[in-house]
């Protein structure tokens, strides 16, 4: 399958799937697609201006680059992919601070923590361990370990989120 991204509007190719799934399979990936963009948007909106290690334009043109190829979730190249562990963390801060709908309700739950953006800490976190990040020096590693830390701070999730 391919998937690419423009102007607001996302173009799939080779879907081999019934016109009923077809269409709720396009709808949900539209979905995440669109929820993705929108988080990666509230990290450079509020967390990037804080913590300015990113280049906010590279760092879109190479996840439209990864989105459209349809990249899978593993080593990076040098200069093409994004590191897997980074996105998730970018993703993470952004379901921390988010507006998303979908997000405040979520945030309505006893304690106003949401699940799903403790959900996205814990897995960007598993992802950086499972790919040895916190463990072998790279520029790339030593981003997402700054971005990480704070993510993971007990005080920042309460006073922040």
């Amino acid at each position: 399958m391919y998937i690419s991204l423009t102007n607001n509007s996302i173009y799939f190719r080779h879907l081999e799937l019934s016109p009923v799934t077809s269409y709720v399979t396009v709808y949900l990936l539209f979905y995440f697609f669109r929820l993705a963009l929108d988080l990666v948007e509230v990290f450079f909106q509020i967390v990037h201006t804080r913590i300015p290690l990113l280049n906010p334009e590279q760092f879109r043109q190479r996840l439209n680059m990864q989105i459209g190829s349809q990249s899978q979730l593993s080593a990076p190249s040098p200069g093409g992919t994004l590191h897997p562990a980074l996105v998730a963390t970018v993703l993470a801060w952004g379901a921390k601070f988010s507006e998303h709908p979908l997000l405040v309700a979520d945030r309505r739950r006893p304690g106003g923590q949401s699940w799903f953006a403790r959900t996205a800490i814990d897995r960007a976190r598993e992802l950086a361990e499972a790919m040895k990040v916190h463990r072998i020096a790279k520029p790339d590693h030593v981003v997402i370990g700054l971005l990480m830390e704070p993510l993971q701070s007990r005080e920042s999730m309460s006073i922040l989120g």
